[in-house]
């Protein structure tokens, strides 16, 4: 539900799919509940490791909302929030989510094998863009005209996708290997490095939005090398291809691009809306908002990558009384989150002056709906995962796109009612739905006393 790079990533949370829609395979369900339990001993140094690099990139972004809405006109910034959104978009098929299968292979592959592996998987990257730019050749000028971008600058988001895509592998690999440290300290390089350069391009050259996207491009490529010298000390990258690694990570990542796609309509479509409907400067302010209100969504992620260990360790013993609890202790949480982003709102009223410039102060009116709309993802989160735990993820799918079709539906006409406040509002509402549909598929697939709290 956010704006950053790593691409929404993040939201609704990814799923692992095999090579045709169905089950997952009780071997790679068992590798999952492997890695929960390989990882129980250092889940709270990784949980402490996570929370510190999230306190530290929460921090970076604040500096640069705080700068950029100064240095930035809503038009400039808009054109910058674009610039990332199409990225977003183009991620999931650059990039095939090849990264899927490396947290679920890592258990299952010879240890020996996961050079050759991660070399065919960044190998077929580097071929699936090549074949991108040619595609590109006809549909260029078409997606400049949709999002305002001039088509040079279009170009270089394959070069910045590959250096994302090849990052996601890598982080795929660290997350599988519990090496939290590397992982959170990439994304802190990536970061910090997009920040200095930002205010050398922005602050002191002056070059307005141009200056933020060579940021973007320039720390991309700094936190490749990072990342390729990484793996190169731990010999996980060589020449090599296998056609049977091929169709694994193949097998694995396609199909969830129409998913992550969905993914993407409810995350990021109200942005297009925004900019045909009203103008990009109101989608600048509007990016500026949902910025500052998706630091609720930054929380109940960190919550749920910590969670998810100690409620599978629990369901796989099926007894009704711990069931119960784990019941007790999610309605609790709906209730602490509903507090949370209440707290939040308040908060931000009161500092939204000392966040951003002036000319962003109008962005007050979203950041409540967003804030809500990250609290019905957290709510989300919290069901979702009955589904992965039953192995049913090819469902999840579904609901995703159902959904996104309804919030495009809505998003048309409550900006046709309501502004760019309507963009808010519809995100607020897609998000309940999904949870609402998701709770109703959870317990279908994975039932649970959701009305019934005793343990007998």
């Amino acid at each position: 539900m956010s704006d950053k790079l790593s691409g929404v990533a993040k939201s609704p949370m990814s799923v692992f799919s095999e090579n045709m829609p169905g089950q997952l395979p009780s071997r790679i369900t068992a590798a999952l509940l492997s890695l929960q339990y390989s990882c129980k001993r250092g889940l709270a140094r990784s949980s402490a490791i996570y929370v510190m690099g999230t306190g530290i990139n929460s921090a970076i972004s604040f500096i640069t909302i705080f700068l950029l809405t100064r240095f930035l006109s809503p038009h400039a910034f808009g054109l910058v929030s674009m610039y990332q959104v199409t990225l977003n978009l183009m991620l999931p098929i650059l990039s095939l989510n090849l990264h899927a299968s490396i947290s679920v292979r890592y258990f299952l592959q010879d240890k020996a094998d996961m050079q050759k592996y991660i070399s065919t998987q960044i190998t077929i990257v580097i071929m699936a863009i090549a074949a991108c730019t040619t595609v590109f050749l006809a549909v260029g000028p078409l997606v400049s005209k949709l999002t305002a971008i001039p088509l040079p600058w279009l170009w270089t988001l394959f070069a910045v996708g590959l250096c994302l895509s090849i990052q996601k592998i890598a982080g795929a690999l660290w997350l599988a290997q519990n090496k939290a440290a590397t992982l959170t300290g990439v994304g802190i390089v990536q970061n910090l490095t997009g920040l200095l350069f930002m205010c050398v391009l922005v602050i002191a050259c002056g070059l307005d939005w141009q200056g933020r996207i060579e940021s973007i491009i320039i720390s991309s490529f700094v936190t490749l090398f990072v990342v390729l010298i990484v793996l190169c000390r731990d010999k996980k990258i060589a020449l090599s291809f296998d056609w049977k690694f091929a169709r694994s990570g193949l097998g694995f990542g396609i199909p969830l691009i129409p998913h992550d796609l969905g993914s993407f309509s409810l995350a990021s479509l109200d942005r297009f809306f925004i900019t045909k409907m009203v103008s990009m400067s109101a989608m600048g302010v509007y990016s500026a908002g949902y910025q500052i209100g998706s630091i609720m969504n930054i929380l109940v992620e960190s919550f749920n990558r910590a969670y998810v260990p100690w409620l599978f360790s629990r369901l796989k013993k099926n007894d009704r009384a711990i069931n119960a609890g784990i019941v007790r202790f999610t309605y609790l949480y709906f209730v602490l989150i509903i507090g949370a982003g209440l707290c939040l709102w308040g908060i931000i009223s009161l500092c939204l002056k000392f966040i951003v410039g002036a000319a962003f102060l109008t962005a007050l009116p979203f950041i409540p709906w967003i804030i809500a709309a990250c609290v019905f993802n957290g709510m989300y989160l919290m069901v979702t995962n009955y589904i992965l735990f039953a192995s049913k993820t090819h469902l999840i799918g579904g609901v995703t796109m159902l959904t996104a079709a309804l919030s495009a539906v809505s998003t048309y006409f409550l900006i046709r009612y309501n502004g760019a406040l309507g963009a808010a509002q519809s995100a607020a509402l897609s998000y309940l739905l999904l949870f609402l549909f998701t709770w109703v598929l959870s317990a279908r697939v994975f039932p649970m006393p959701w009305f019934r709290f005793s343990s007998r």
